[in-house]
């Protein structure tokens, strides 16, 4: 071989060479490019899987156990909020009284009477009052079938068997708690009626008539507009058969005959204040705005038996907020994070209209 064939042969080894170096470095950056991409889409799949996974989770999941409620040592989650709520709305369907309009009062209500009913739990037995099984038993049959039909031997165990099971599918708890809330009731019931002996035979009393108006937008211009016409010679008493929205009073001219001090707040100023035969400007009350007429003074007069629940009311209500304000000066009870916020009330209105037992036609706020 010559020296040039020898310098040829070495030229094209060391090309080879080269090449193969060349060749090689390429299939390394290949692999690593691929490499690099198929992490990449893991990396997104992983992305794509968690955002919604922990979007779930926010918005389904943590709500449900966030605390609501808590009262010395019990807790309340929002996921027990939301049971008893449902729990209310689906029992108010099933036997007919079920408002829409009451929605939004109901959400906001839920969380004070989860609040009076846990006080009632844990105080009334300093009162000496407790329940037995046989009085939750009745009180679930009362649920039931009624109240008049507890006793009533025309509905055999079977057949109150068979509703209550029916009962509880649609109300979608167990029967254990649903014994929960009956045992609840019956223990509120009974310290009802052992406050009414705090309630006197005799209390000071005046002879009301009222003209209620239950418009939210037209309410105090309604009133007004009474006013002037009783200011122009009408009589009170045809003014309310005419334009009282109380169903109850509007045909007796609006007379609610002799009214206990005490048996609802924005009464007792009027007793107290108007003269005989006088009437009063536009009062906000818990149902619109009224107007009044007072007769006569005020006399010490027997409670009428009518006024007997609503007396009892006041004082169940008299007690537990003087519970409350004790726990509430101990810090043993709390609402953390404020209770009831919008974003929380975002989410309740959310998690029913995904309820399609309850509202399978139409939104929850409808």
């Amino acid at each position: 071989m010559t020296q040039q064939d020898q310098n040829n042969s070495e030229e094209i080894a060391s090309s080879g060479v080269i090449g193969g170096h060349r060749r090689e470095t390429e299939r390394r950056r290949r692999h690593r490019f691929t490499r690099i991409l198929s992490l990449a889409g893991i990396l997104l799949l992983i992305t794509a899987l968690v955002i919604p996974a922990t979007g779930y989770y926010v918005v389904f999941v943590q709500p449900h156990r966030e605390t609501a409620l808590v009262i010395n040592d019990t807790r309340y989650t929002w996921g027990d909020y939301l049971t008893r709520l449902k729990m209310i709305i689906a029992e108010a369907q099933a036997i007919g009284t079920w408002s829409p309009e009451s929605l939004n009062n109901l959400i906001f209500d839920m969380v004070n009477d989860l609040e009076r009913r846990e006080i009632v739990k844990q105080y009334a037995p300093l009162e000496n009052v407790a329940v037995s099984d046989l009085e939750i038993d009745n009180e679930m049959k009362a649920r039931i079938v009624g109240v008049s039909n507890v006793d009533n031997p025309d509905i055999p165990e079977s057949e109150y068997r068979e509703r209550l099971r029916l009962r509880l599918e649609i109300l979608q708890v167990s029967e254990e708690f649903f014994r929960e809330i009956a045992r609840e009731q019956a223990l509120m019931n009974k310290l009802e009626a052992v406050l009414q002996e705090s309630i006197p035979a005799k209390l000071e009393q005046r002879h009301l008539y009222e003209i209620r108006f239950n418009s939210s937008d037209t309410d105090l211009i309604d009133a007004r507009a009474a006013l002037d016409r009783y200011d122009a010679g009408e009589s009170f008493q045809d003014l309310a058969r005419e334009l009282s929205d109380d169903n109850a009073t509007a045909e007796q001219g609006g007379d609610l005959g002799w009214v206990p001090r005490g048996i609802k707040e924005e009464y007792d100023d009027i007793m107290v204040l108007l003269a005989d035969g006088e009437v009063s400007g536009p009062v906000i009350t818990s149902t619109g705005v009224s107007i009044f007429l007072a007769e006569g003074d005020l006399e010490l007069r027997d409670v009428r038996e009518d006024h007997i629940k609503p007396l009892q009311d006041k004082a169940l209500r008299a007690w537990i907020a003087a519970r409350r304000a004790e726990l509430v000066a101990v810090d043993a009870l709390s609402r953390p994070a404020g209770g009831l916020s919008s974003d929380r009330y975002s989410w309740v209105l959310e998690q029913l209209r995904q309820d399609r037992e309850l509202f399978p036609t139409r939104s929850a706020s409808e």
